[in-house]
Formats: C-alpha cells, structure tokens, sequence
C-alpha cells in the first residue's frame, strides 16, 4: 500500500504541469483523485491518464477556482457537494491561482 492509500485528494489546476503531475503521484501512492482545472478538456485527459494505471482512482470536472458561481452551481458540485468535498478531502493541492490583469 502506498503512503496515501484510502485519502482522497482534490487537486485544482489539474489539467496540466504540477497539478497534473501530483494526480499521478497521489494516485500512485494509493489516493483517489478529484481533478478540476478551467481547462475541461486537459482535467478530463489528466484523469484518463491516472485511470490508464490505476482503474478509476480519479475523475474531473471543469472548475474555475476563482469563481464564486463555479464553487456553488449544481452542475460543478452544488453548494453542498462543494461543502462536503472539501471537508471530506484527505488533501488539497491548488496549482491554480488568480493572475493579476494590468
């Protein structure tokens, strides 16, 4: 068993670099992983490479971290879904963040 067997993780900007690479860690290290990023397509091919080796130990949505709305309407989580996700996560890892526009 690995160092995170049995924890979830929910992992934002999870589409690519970073994020997409502590998918793949956590995964390998036993954890199921709830992949976001603004970039539905990129969360979606992170999960299917995490599902390639570990059978569905991660899934993804489209998730903009920045938006209020994004957190609470029902087809992302719903505000209670969104409040039990992350109250049950074992780990959070945000590699998105807020750019600065001039």
């Amino acid at each position: 068993m690995g160092r995170v067997a049995g924890k979830k993780a929910f992992i934002t900007g999870g589409a690519q670099g970073l994020g997409a690479c502590f998918a793949r860690m956590l995964a390998d290290e036993g954890a199921k992983v709830f992949v976001t990023d603004i970039n539905e397509h990129g969360a979606r091919a992170s999960a299917a490479t995490v599902n390639k080796n570990h059978v569905r130990a991660a899934s993804s949505i489209r998730h903009d971290v920045t938006s209020r709305d994004d957190w609470d309407k029902k087809e992302t989580f719903g505000p209670e879904v969104a409040r039990r996700a992350r109250a049950a996560a074992d780990s959070c890892s945000q590699r998105a963040r807020p750019v600065a526009r001039p």
